[in-house]
């Protein structure tokens, strides 16, 4: 298996994983994209997608009994592995499930549980909570197409239309926006901001 290992002090301090990204932590690789040898896959099996999709299950299970509870209810309506976790308490179950966790990851074991501020203190902690003022707009705007020169610049193949960037910048949210782990505007918000400039040069 060739894979990048993580750099854990960009990990360490985030609010939210996703179970995906959790588990790719847990084996020392780096979570996007996870990247490993073909050749090493037995009898068609790709061990790390198999190893991936068994802990996923296991966080299932986990989240079904009510052992480990996803970020928000509206994670329970995504797929296991695209759900989010409070980093201490997803390593507080691995840990239960007798899981070797890397040393890197020890000191999120013992931080106190995040707690979201009482006050939101930007425009864009307000998402979620009806507030669509000019300022919202603007920054929310402005950070989208951020993200999209971001997708555009590490994923150029795949930037195909303003869909497929969307799709890019929807699947790295936790990592644009490590708060609230999604983006500040919607889908249809965000393809028609991007098409209108994807096409100005020709």
């Amino acid at each position: 298996m060739v894979a990048t290992p993580p750099d854990y002090s960009k990990w360490c301090d985030r609010r939210l994983w996703t179970v995906y990204e959790s588990v790719c932590l847990m084996l020392a690789m780096e979570p996007e994209p996870t990247r490993h040898d073909p050749s090493a896959s037995i009898s068609g099996f790709d061990p790390v997608e198999l190893a991936i999709a068994q802990y996923g299950e296991r966080a299932d299970e986990a989240m079904r009994s009510g052992d480990l509870k996803p970020f928000g209810p509206e994670d329970l309506a995504r797929p296991t592995l695209q759900r989010r976790v409070e980093p201490r308490a997803f390593l507080r179950c691995a840990k239960a499930w007798n899981v070797p966790i890397p040393d890197e990851l020890a000191p999120v074991l013992t931080r106190e549980p995040a707690r979201p501020p009482v006050v939101p203190s930007t425009i864009l902690e307000h998402i979620g909570r009806g507030y669509r003022g000019a300022d919202y707009i603007e920054e929310a705007r402005e950070q989208v197409l951020g993200a999209a020169v971001a997708a555009l610049k590490s994923y150029p193949e795949r930037c195909i239309n303003a869909v497929a960037v969307r799709r890019i910048i929807e699947n790295n949210a936790s990592l644009l926006w490590p708060d609230t782990c999604r983006p500040p505007l919607t889908a249809m918000e965000m393809e028609r901001l991007i098409s209108r400039w994807l096409g100005r040069l020709g």
